[in-house]
């Protein structure tokens, strides 16, 4: 009699583990979480942009929203003199000129980006939609940008 006794709970919970381990079996892996898949941008300058200088621009690659809405908060007019700056390591910095195509690529990227901000210091414009644009999952493996006089556009 105690070796059924030791024996039935035993089996019951073997019995419950196998049945709980199966059921993973059963349904599909969880997809990861959506990423920016965009690998390359396309810089495409007319051939007069502010005011004839060249334009600072910063491609900033997020991971959260929470990042996402600090960065937006700082806008471009802010960016590149604000200390938040310094906090995200995953950005490219360049300079465009008047009538250049310039491609870039996105080397400094987390695998799990959900977002590219990209931010552009053009002189003498204080709204901050045409300074910005924010790529998101849905964006493109190769996205193009196009940059006007006091604007940018996609």
């Amino acid at each position: 009699m105690n070796k059924n006794k030791i024996h039935l709970p035993f089996t019951f919970s073997l019995f419950i583990v196998l049945l709980l381990s199966s059921c993973g079996l059963f349904y599909p892996d969880q997809p990861p979480p959506p990423h920016v898949k965009t690998k390359t941008i396309l810089f495409k300058c007319d051939n007069s942009i502010n005011h004839d200088m060249l334009l600072p621009v910063e491609v900033i690659c997020l991971t959260t929203d929470g990042q996402l809405g600090e960065v937006a908060g700082i806008g471009p007019n802010n960016w590149f003199d604000s200390k938040e700056r310094n906090k995200y390591p995953f950005k490219h910095t360049l300079m465009l000129r008047n009538g250049e195509d310039r491609l870039l690529r996105l080397k400094k990227m987390p695998p799990d980006a959900k977002y590219v901000v990209l931010f552009a210091s053009y002189y003498k414009v204080e709204e901050q939609e045409p300074q910005q644009i924010v790529l998101t999952t849905d964006a493109e493996i190769k996205e193009v940008v196009w940059v006007s006089a006091v604007s940018l556009y996609h």
